[in-house]
C-alpha cells in the first residue's frame, strides 16, 4: 500500500501482482470476507484495497474484457451455424456422407447439434399446459373441484 505524509493512504496508489488476482477474484464472485481469509488481510486492509480507484478501474477493465471475450464466442457461434445446419443437411440426404465411418457421423451430427444449441437455435422447453386450468383461476375453485380435476388429469395419461 502506498503511504501519504501523514500514514497510510486510504487507497491503494499502485497495483501489485497480488492486487490483480484479488481482482480477478472479485470479478469472479468473491466478496470481501472471502479475500480477507484467501489473502490473509484484515478485513480493513481489504476495504481500502476494493474500494480503491486503481483496484475498481482494473475490476471493471477484467470485466469488460470477459465481456468483450463472451460475445465474440457468441458472434463466432452464430458464424457456425450455417455450416453446422449444412452438415446436418448433408447428413440427411447427401451420398457421399456414406463414405464416413458410422463414428465419423456421429461426431458431427453432435457437433453440429451443439454449436446450434450454443448459437441460441437449439431445442426450447414447452411450458407444461394444465388443459382447462390455462384460464381458470385455481384459487376460485373449491377443494372438491380442484381434487377431481387434479384426478382426471393424472388419469388421463394412464388411459392412452
Amino acid at each position: 500500500m502506498g503511504r501519504h505524509e501523514r500514514g497510510l493512504s486510504q487507497h491503494i496508489t499502485q497495483l501489485r501482482p497480488w492486487h490483480r488476482n484479488m481482482a480477478r477474484q472479485v470479478v469472479a464472485g468473491a466478496r470481501p470476507g472471502e479475500l480477507a481469509e484467501m489473502y490473509g488481510y484484515t478485513p480493513a486492509m481489504i476495504t481500502r484495497i476494493i474500494n480503491s480507484p486503481l483496484f475498481k478501474a482494473e475490476v471493471a477493465r477484467m470485466e469488460q474484457r470477459n465481456e468483450d471475450i463472451a460475445v465474440d464466442v457468441n458472434a463466432d457461434l452464430k458464424n457456425m451455424a450455417p455450416r453446422a445446419a449444412e452438415v446436418l443437411d448433408l447428413e440427411l440426404g447427401d451420398d457421399d456422407v456414406a463414405k464416413l465411418s458410422l463414428q465419423e457421423r456421429h461426431l458431427r451430427v453432435k457437433t453440429a447439434f451443439g454449436v446450434l444449441d450454443r448459437a441460441g437455435y437449439g431445442r426450447k422447453d414447452q411450458p407444461v399446459h394444465l388443459h382447462k386450468h390455462e384460464h381458470l383461476h385455481v384459487k376460485e375453485m373449491s377443494d372438491e373441484e380442484l381434487y377431481r380435476d387434479v384426478i382426471d388429469m393424472a388419469t388421463e395419461g394412464e388411459s392412452g
